[in-house]
């Protein structure tokens, strides 16, 4: 049995004329969000009603979609899972350049793993309620 997690890894296990691999590799997967994504939005959405989910645009000329924004602190929260993030360099040094061009364009970063959220989403929270106070103090200064 061939298990794939994708259309784009069909290419790999049969043969395809060019034209259909060409196309396999415009597929766009639909993402939407984990369940350690969804723990942690419906946490942060709790406490901070007016954080935002999946949010595009905060870096100008670049399609970053961050996976959680705080907008009133400008503080971007990203989700990292082993298969997108930490499986293969190209994902790790993506989300390196991510956070240089969020922290140009004024936005803080701070990231936690899908584990962190699932084994201990209390200690998750306790710290992204003392980065949020201390960026407020911050702006108050």
């Amino acid at each position: 049995m061939l298990r794939l997690k994708s259309l784009k890894g069909l290419g790999k296990h049969v043969r395809i004329s060019d034209e259909v691999r060409s196309a396999l590799k415009r597929v766009v997967t639909p993402r939407g969000p984990s369940p350690p994504q969804e723990r942690l939005w419906q946490m942060v959405k709790a406490v901070y009603p007016d954080a935002e989910q999946e949010k595009p645009g905060l870096v100008p000329g670049r399609r970053y979609v961050v996976d959680i924004v705080i907008p009133r602190v400008r503080l971007a929260i990203e989700l990292d899972g082993w298969a997108n993030h930490g499986m293969h360099k190209a994902g790790f040094l993506r989300d390196r350049e991510k956070d240089r061009a969020l922290l140009l364009a004024n936005y803080r970063v701070l990231r936690f793993t899908a584990g962190e959220v699932l084994k201990n989403p209390s200690r998750v929270m306790a710290t992204l309620e003392q980065v949020v106070e201390m960026l407020e103090n911050e702006r108050s200064s």
